[in-house]
């Protein structure tokens, strides 16, 4: 039966479509009413639930449009397998009780109820009225308009242009994140002409509302919903604006560990990489952004027990997290741009003083060309992305230069490259892949902790560098905290009338697992992804430490995220977790700092570019961002990659 049906949904276009019919309109409403019972301060979901998630839903890929109606019609018919009527027409019990079995059933069904479920959670919390009613602010007031800087005379959004555009330049940087904003600057300092590409739109602070719906759907690549492929979905964003993943980043920065430096030298010959030399760049970096300690003011209720927990144990290496904010005024909306314009990301740091030096920028651009002549890269060619082109605009960007610099992240630098079918005699372009996967738990206080209030990543735990973990507090307003739990019916909702009482603290692994960047069906990248066992262990052992830091902190319970282990009681249960036999479909896992696409090497045959960035192949092509980290760092990545394009930028104005 559900064959048949399946075969017959899936020819037809609304199955694809961006608009939910009036019937899955019905079924998604009882789906959430059964996953999110109103109670004292949470009222039902209603119509505009639906309203608000219809919204999110037309801005998804048609693939993940297409998976997502897939698990409504298998939860509307498969209640008919076990003698039921249809999943919309039975009690709200009975539903409580089909969502559960299909959630048990197996992991793919898991998967698929967890990603239809975060929405339809994230939609109702999405709500100010429930903001108010739990004591949390909805957004940010928009700050005055000011007079617009003399540099912006330098921005060109490529769809508002009428006449394909065409220039010449020193130098043509693709990507304005950590690694393109940073060397466009630095060589616009030194008085070359240099004009940036960007695929995103600039976003000024008055933008950044603190609205995370939105921010997932404008400033994140793919939107909501970009997962690996492999033995486990491990969610990955990235940022597509104006200053790249920086924007969308929780301004933390970490200088790499000397051993990791180490390792470039000896295993990758890259002698220049030691500590002393890299020193002088980071140094640089960090004057420009700020860096300093989080203020104690700025400090969340997660800090206060994490410290506690950590001082009953005995560490001592714990402590305010580095960042580059400083203005910061604890809005706790970093990851979603912003809103006071405080945090220095590179839209609001070197994308300006780029611009102030007379580089040029083109957002709304999409490279899709290099060009190359005589075995030299010489320029590129853009177009407006689909999403952004209006009826009758095909308007073209070709920038000649004499040096070309990708810098479009870890993932779209070795698409691009593939597609041009550039730099890879290795055969490396694409390979390598770390990232960094980590997870995030909460814990359940007696205590108001109210770690809205505050920076959300503002305190970090380094005793357990050594093993290849990274303990950094993590939290996020009330819609993306409901849309990470996965339990549905009244326990849910108690868990959420209860966010004040919540702290949350995150770790990511130094990993040895390795993936890929590829061409899937379509022509569209595909991040793969195999989490190794040595990996799982350390992610094993990483929940482990948390949990005992929160209990010893006095938790009443603690939530990994785990199957089979949502939560934990205490010491006796987190017990029986270190005995479970867990495997990696169990996890909930998400990675930021994707690195290694296109690594540095001394060796043509096993690297894609040289110690001075430019390809082994190409001539006058350069690759500046985390594609060209050869290892995994095991420490937030943006510190090192704005280095290492400060020194990239040298070694690009010595040649020209």
């Amino acid at each position: 039966m559900l064959e048949s049906i399946w075969a017959k949904l899936s020819s037809s276009e609304g199955f694809w479509g961006a608009e939910l019919s009036t019937r899955e309109r019905r079924i998604l409403l009882a789906i959430a009413r059964a996953a999110i019972p109103g109670d004292s301060r949470i009222p039902d979901p209603d119509e505009k639930t639906i309203d608000r998630y219809g919204r999110q839903f037309a801005l998804y890929r048609p693939a993940h449009r297409g998976s997502l109606r897939a698990v409504l019609w298998g939860i509307e018919h498969g209640s008919l397998l076990s003698g039921k009527r249809r999943f919309s027409r039975l009690n709200p019990l009975d539903q409580q009780a089909q969502l559960q079995s299909w959630h048990d059933r197996s992991p793919v069904n898991r998967l698929g109820l967890r990603a239809l479920l975060s929405g339809l959670k994230m939609a109702h919390f999405d709500n100010p009225t429930i903001f108010a009613s739990l004591g949390c602010r909805y957004q940010f007031p928009a700050p005055p308009v000011s007079k617009p800087p003399a540099w912006k005379d330098n921005l060109f959004h490529l769809p508002d242009l009428e006449n394909d555009q065409t220039l010449t330049v020193d130098v043509v940087v693709v990507g304005t994140g950590a690694g393109g904003a940073v060397v466009a600057k630095e060589l616009a300092d030194l008085g070359l002409s240099v004009a940036m590409v960007e695929e995103g739109v600039y976003r000024e602070p008055s933008h950044h509302q603190g609205r995370p719906p939105e921010a997932l759907n404008t400033l994140y690549r793919g939107g909501p919903a970009v997962f690996t492929v492999g033995n486990t979905p491990i969610w990955t964003p990235s940022g597509k604006v104006v200053g790249g993943t920086t924007t969308i980043g929780l301004g933390t920065c970490g200088r790499p560990p000397d051993r990791v430096l180490h390792e470039w030298r000896h295993k990758f010959g890259l002698r220049e990489f030691s500590p002393d030399n890299m020193a002088v760049y980071l140094e640089r970096v960090e004057q420009i952004l700020q860096v300093a300690p989080t203020p104690d003011h700025l400090l969340d209720g997660c800090a206060r027990v994490v410290r506690r927990g950590c001082e009953a144990l005995g560490y001592t290496r714990h402590g305010p997290v580095l960042r580059s904010a400083p203005g910061c005024r604890g809005s706790g909306t970093c990851a979603f741009g912003c809103p006071t314009g405080a945090k220095l990301s590179c839209d609001l740091s070197y994308v300006p003083l780029a611009l102030e030096k007379k580089a040029l920028l083109f957002t709304g651009a999409r490279v899709h060309t290099v060009v190359v002549e005589n075995g030299a890269a010489c320029g590129i060619e853009a177009s407006v992305p689909i999403r952004l082109r209006r009826p009758g605009m095909d308007t073209k960007l070709k920038i000649n230069a004499n040096r070309v610099v990708l810098a479009c992240g870890p993932y779209a630098t070795p698409a691009l490259l593939l597609r041009n079918n550039l730099a890879n005699s290795s055969s490396q372009v694409g390979r390598n892949l770390s990232l960094h996967p980590g997870m995030t738990l909460l814990a359940e206080f007696d205590e108001p902790i109210e770690a809205h209030h505050g920076v959300p990543q503002g305190y970090q735990v380094t005793e357990f560098d050594d093993e290849g973990i990274f303990l950094q507090a993590i939290f996020t307003p009330l819609d993306v905290t409901s849309s990470l739990y996965p339990a549905i019916g009244p326990e849910f909702t108690r868990l959420m009338e209860s966010y004040n009482h919540l702290a949350g603290f995150g770790f990511t692994i130094q990993d040895s697992s390795r993936g890929k960047v590829f061409f899937g069906p379509g022509g569209h990248p595909v991040v793969y992804y195999r989490l190794n066992r040595r990996d799982l262990q350390r992610i094993r052992r990483g929940i482990q430490i948390l949990s005992e830091i929160f209990f010893a902190a006095g938790a009443r319970q603690v939530y990994p995220g785990v199957y089979r282990y949502e939560r934990i009681r205490g010491i006796q249960h987190l017990e029986q977790f270190r005995r479970a036999r867990i495997t990696p479909l169990d996890l909930s896992l998400s990675a930021y700092h994707p690195l290694g696409t296109a690594r540095m090497g001394v060796n043509p045959k096993k690297s894609v570019v040289g110690p001075d960035h430019e390809t082994h192949d190409i001539r006058q092509l350069y690759v500046v961002d985390g594609s060209c980290i050869p290892t995994s760092l095991g420490v937030p990545p943006q510190l090192t990659i704005m280095a290492m394009a400060t020194r990239a930028a040298e070694r690009i104005a010595r040649r020209l």
